[in-house]
């Protein structure tokens, strides 16, 4: 599956503490060939931040 195939790759907001855990979702979504934009926060306040994109949010882009 490509981009082309399905258009828009969809938006996923991981909220993960543990960064073992947060690859494992990211290698089973590459695997899983899902075409997708991974946003990656390590909290719930952050998730909020991201979501109503406050600035001063960290976020980071997992690729895919």
């Amino acid at each position: 599956m490509n981009r082309n195939e399905l258009g828009r790759p969809i938006e996923i907001l991981l909220v993960e503490d543990n960064p073992g855990d947060a690859e494992l979702t990211a290698e089973a979504l590459r695997q899983g060939k899902v075409c997708n934009q991974m946003h990656l926060v390590e909290d719930g306040e952050a998730a909020l931040a991201f979501l109503r994109r406050q600035d001063n949010m960290q976020a980071y882009r997992v690729r895919m």
